[in-house]
């Protein structure tokens, strides 16, 4: 479409890297809340929730600080979308620092904008980056149409899989 049909991307492990060292040591070992109903960090300001197709799944916590399977660089996961809370933190305090780590993250240091053109092949690493779509106008009108195919892998090919190093 001429309009829209851009991807938003952030580099989560280069907005790792540039946080200060008492921020890092803070957030090593907090385990972030995940309700599938919907969070309170939405990724964007204007993303709602309510998904109520999902209210059967259950309710789970990840850590806030992972590391890429294969180069071991930490980097923060899971701060947006579902997020809705830290284990063993108020829910007041856990939003605050969930926010303030969103908005880190979205800084335009870290962030690159990729257009889908006709052809367009996009690859990026679900370990490294968050991701979202810019809105765009969906028709049926010659020249409008969006039709892409989207093709995702599981896990890591036997070459890759290997002890991870540590920082």
């Amino acid at each position: 479409p001429s309009n829209g049909n851009d991807t938003l991307f952030a580099d989560t492990t280069a907005a790792y890297a540039a946080l200060d060292a008492n921020t890092k040591a803070r957030i090593a070992d907090l385990r972030v809340v995940h309700d599938p109903r919907g969070g309170s960090v939405p990724l964007l300001p204007e993303e709602t929730r309510g998904d109520s197709s999902s209210s059967a799944l259950p309710v789970v916590d990840h850590p806030l600080v992972t590391r890429h399977p294969v180069t071991g660089r930490p980097a923060l996961f899971g701060f947006s979308g579902t997020a809705s809370g830290v284990v063993g933190w108020s829910d007041d305090d856990a939003i605050e620092l969930l926010l303030r780590l969103k908005q880190h993250v979205l800084d335009e240091r870290f962030r690159q904008v990729a257009r889908a053109d006709e052809g367009s092949i996009l690859v990026w690493d679900n370990y490294s980056v968050v991701h979202c779509a810019t809105p765009t106008t969906y028709s049926d009108a010659d020249g409008e149409r969006r039709m892409l195919y989207r093709i995702s892998t599981r896990g890591l090919p036997p070459a890759l899989k290997r002890t991870v190093p540590t920082e």
